[in-house]
């Protein structure tokens, strides 16, 4: 009896650390999705250049439980003034953030931290600086960490960004090959499909630099369904893309009904004067 009470006592001791170990667990990944979430709204006000980034940010920063937390928040200051009146003040930002990620071991927060910041390394560099073949390789690296990452949904947008890397050095196939990357990235880590809708937009206008009217008709034609869920930009993006295909392909009138769809949805949204509109009225002409 003695033995059997040991075997029991010794069996709820193992049942209980399981549990326990279990719940550690589930706390663990409970604040893991709410870290990642937390990021994730930080990455769409500066995506949404919304006023209140910038405080957002630096409120993170000031919260931050520790050191990996403070950087996570302290390069999406950087990514800030990427859209500032000084982009080049983000260059501190991003050298620092390197220089402490590179600094801890190899986990997929790290890599997650090391991804975001070669992307955004790569994007002052293709915008501001036009370094083409250093532009690459920091995509290249952003794409590697991504992949090994707590943030594989940041993987497709990396992809596309190299793409666009590679359409700037004309180097078109290698661009098209990125985009039907980041596009069964979208599909293979289950992303909502709306991140689909811009890669095949980007995807339609390599295409059409490469002469290839039918692939690039099947990525408008994928794209269409889903214009609505587009911000404005792209949406003008879109149309003002879509009349230039038919353009090229010599069907004019079909190309006059993109472009004056164009100029009705940026009437509609009070955009008479803007770039996009007298982008569309010259393509009208």
């Amino acid at each position: 009896m003695k033995r059997n009470c040991k075997k029991n006592i010794g069996l709820v001791l193992l049942l209980l650390m399981g549990l326990m170990a279990s719940c550690g667990h589930t706390v663990d990944e409970k604040a893991d999705a709410q870290r990642v979430g937390r990021l994730h709204q930080l990455d769409e006000l500066l995506g949404a250049q919304s006023p209140d980034a910038l405080k957002e940010i630096e409120k993170g920063m000031r919260e931050a439980k520790d050191s990996m937390a403070y950087y996570e928040c302290y390069v999406r200051k950087g990514r800030w003034f990427c859209q500032s009146d000084t982009p080049d003040s983000m260059v501190n930002y991003m050298d620092r953030t390197i220089r402490f990620a590179l600094g801890q071991p190899d986990t997929p927060r790290r890599n997650g931290l090391l991804a975001y910041t070669y992307n955004c390394q790569a994007i002052n560099y293709h915008n501001f600086h036009r370094k083409a073949d250093e532009v690459v390789r920091l995509y290249r690296l952003a794409y590697e960490y991504s992949m090994r990452s707590d943030m594989q949904h940041q993987a497709p947008s990396i992809c596309a960004n190299l793409g666009d890397a590679f359409v700037y050095k004309n180097q078109l196939r290698e661009a098209a090959g990125c985009y039907r990357r980041a596009l069964f990235l979208v599909d293979s880590l289950q992303l909502p499909k709306e991140e689909n809708v811009t890669l095949y937009v980007g995807l339609a206008d390599i295409y059409l630099k490469l002469n290839d009217f039918e692939s690039s008709l099947k990525c408008y034609q994928q794209t269409e369904a889903y214009l609505s869920v587009l911000s404005l930009s792209m949406q003008a993006y879109y149309l003002n893309n879509y009349g230039s295909f038919y353009y090229y392909k010599k069907d004019y009138p079909q190309s006059l009904r993109k472009f004056l769809q164009l100029e009705r949805l940026l009437v509609k949204n009070g955009k008479e004067n803007c770039f996009d509109m007298y982008l569309c009225k010259l393509n009208m002409a």
